[in-house]
């Protein structure tokens, strides 16, 4: 791979780690928020449904 080739994927890969860490934080926020008002849903995950 060329340097330019390199740094665009850098470039790309941190940007989309910090879109990734962002979108997380937002979602974490949003559900605590819930958690708090008492307007959580219950989440059917795998282990919640024995």
């Amino acid at each position: 791979m060329s340097h330019r080739s390199l740094r665009l994927c850098a470039i790309l890969g941190a940007a989309g780690l910090a879109l990734t860490t962002c979108a997380l934080a937002l979602a974490a926020s949003t559900v605590w928020d819930a958690a708090h008002r008492g307007d959580l849903p219950v989440l059917h995950l795998g282990s919640a449904e024995r």
